[in-house]
């Protein structure tokens, strides 16, 4: 899903545009000062930053520039390896499992007791 600003007159509104079906849907949200335009604009941002609470895994680079999906694999490797539960729920909610489960068999920066942690985790079963 995207979220797009459309400028009508002096005015800005908000959609979303999402595919359904192999065609492009946009649903109309509302004006870009009204509150669901608002909390869904905040929502984005969100997803779009790393939170503060997960910046100590990121210890050796600038962890404000580090954006969850443009640096997806960077931050699966990281917090698969070294994360707590509450920082790969965190994950889960931003990557699909399937990604997850990906990252997870091709890095090699994910040691094996890891590794087969996780194939147990996401329903993969044991590693031979």
């Amino acid at each position: 899903m995207s979220i797009v600003v459309k400028e009508i007159g002096r005015k800005k509104y908000v959609y979303t545009a999402a595919r359904e079906n192999g065609k492009t849907v946009h649903r109309y949200i509302g004006a870009i000062d009204g509150p669901k335009a608002t909390a869904l604009m905040r929502a984005a941002a969100e997803r779009n930053r790393l939170p503060r609470w997960l910046h100590p895994y990121f210890w050796d680079t600038n962890a404000e520039k580090i954006k969850p999906k443009k640096h997806g694999r960077y931050v699966a490797e990281r917090l698969l390896e070294l994360g707590r539960m509450d920082a790969v729920e965190w994950l889960q909610k931003i990557h699909s499992a399937g990604f997850l489960i990906e990252v997870c068999e091709t890095s090699r920066k994910i040691s094996e007791q890891s590794k087969n942690f996780w194939r147990i985790w996401f329903g993969g079963g044991r590693a031979s």
